[in-house]
């Protein structure tokens, strides 16, 4: 847990010191992280000019497993990672193509 803590900590340091979104956001390390989704559609909203009542968060998956694959910010919303599944599986897309969930591995808990 410790480990964690200082990921946290290493995240939101980096986050302020460059006080601009970060190019991906460890979602599991936030302390509010539902707190991190509303405000990102609450910007979408206004810059859509629409109310939130009508926002609902959409995800994209990319075939990426090294942070530093990732070019910038996305033009529109936020590029996240860490997060975790459990009972499922995971099957990467080919190419562009987005991975997609899958069964389970028998005794498998937590796909890599």
């Amino acid at each position: 847990w410790f480990a964690d803590l200082v990921s946290r900590v290493e995240q939101l340091v980096e986050w302020t010191r460059a006080l601009t979104l970060l190019k991906s956001v460890w979602l599991s390390g936030l302390f509010n992280s539902m707190s991190f989704l509303t405000s990102n559609m609450q910007v979408a909203a206004r810059s859509n000019n629409l109310p939130l009542d009508f926002m609902v968060n959409r995800c994209r998956f990319y075939n990426i497993r090294d942070l530093s694959e990732v070019a910038s910010t996305p033009a529109q919303g936020v590029n996240v990672h860490g997060l975790f599944m459990e009972g499922a599986g995971w099957e990467d897309g080919k190419g562009e193509d987005e991975g997609y969930i899958t069964e389970s591995k028998m005794k498998e808990l937590h796909p890599q």
